[in-house]
């Protein structure tokens, strides 16, 4: 493995996976600062590891070693030309992905406890790693999370897609899904005011600047291929199986945030549901917080640095205990 310094907490790498490489960043303690444990971080739909970088340096000063991987048909992952399509096997993919980049961190740092943090779709594939990864953890945080489809994204419209697929030819298999933009097209228009043009932020952040920064990357804001979505929404339907979510360890320690307006989760009652699917199991260490007024990105929202800390200390809980 050949890695790239960056700065002097920053190094970036390949990672060799089942069908090619994914682009992995890493931040290391500060020179003088002993390491206590490594986490990993999983990002969302349509955007990258680089937009964690101010959490890793966070939690970096904090004697934590940090890797966030770009997921397949993300970032610098994807292929030239291919953002948001990962394949008809995406979310098998992304999974396998996120276990090669578990295995790594666990054998590169045996001495260290594991953490995994995912927000939004990188919550729902941390759902799957606990699920299937939770004795290699110490601890893991779902943030921006959810316990059934959103709205938009149901059940029924997942056969028909299923049924259009079936038939269609490749250029309709790997065109942007209607589907998917016109389900953040609804998480959307609740916070948009009257009179004027919505940007599609709005359900994700309150911060101007944050919103525009997200607009301004090219590696955020592209929209899923149909086959990309499909995959990707039958792997979140497969989390919710009642024999999946009881392969989670009982005493694994779980902190799950997210804002109260947050349309992804439905404004926390399927983040309950899930919670209360978790004690139902015998999981016995589940943490939440809910943020009054905050939406998607707890960590772009104007409390983001409450967020931070809270994150950190649930971390050091945990470690010291």
């Amino acid at each position: 493995m050949d890695a790239t310094r960056v700065d002097d907490l920053l190094s970036t790498f390949a990672l060799d996976v089942a069908h090619g490489s994914v682009f992995v960043r890493n931040w290391s303690p500060p020179c003088g600062v002993r390491p206590r444990a490594s986490v990993l971080v999983i990002h969302g739909i349509a955007e990258h590891s680089g937009r964690y970088d101010r959490l890793a340096r966070f939690l970096s000063a904090k004697g934590m070693t940090v890797y966030a991987l770009d997921l397949p048909g993300h970032g610098r992952s994807a292929q030239a030309g291919r953002l948001g399509n990962a394949g008809p096997e995406a979310w098998s993919d992304m999974t396998a992905a996120v276990t090669a980049l578990t295995r790594f961190v666990s054998r590169r740092h045996a001495d260290l406890p594991l953490f995994s943090f995912g927000h939004s779709m990188g919550s729902a594939l941390n759902q799957w790693q606990i699920q299937n990864n939770g004795d290699l953890l110490e601890g893991a945080i779902l943030c921006g999370t959810f316990g059934a489809l959103p709205d938009g994204l149901d059940e029924a419209r997942m056969e028909q897609m299923a049924a259009l697929l079936a038939v269609a030819d490749a250029a309709t298999r790997t065109a942007p899904s209607e589907t998917m933009v016109h389900a953040v097209g609804g998480f959307t228009l609740p916070f948009v005011e009257a009179g004027k043009t919505p940007n599609g932020t709005e359900w994700q952040t309150q911060d101007p600047a944050e919103a525009q920064a997200f607009l301004d990357d090219p590696l955020c804001g592209f929209a899923f291929s149909n086959e990309t979505t499909l995959s990707v929404v039958r792997g979140f339907s497969a989390l919710w199986a009642d024999a999946a979510e009881r392969r989670i360890p009982h005493d694994l320690p779980l902190l799950i945030v997210a804002g109260e307006n947050d349309p992804v989760g439905k404004k926390t009652a399927t983040i309950r549901e899930l919670i209360g699917r978790y004690l139902g199991h015998g999981l016995t260490d589940v943490s939440c917080r809910f943020y009054p007024g905050q939406r998607h990105e707890l960590l772009n929202e104007p409390r983001k640095d409450h967020t931070h800390r809270l994150i950190g200390h649930w971390i050091e809980r945990v470690l010291d205990r």
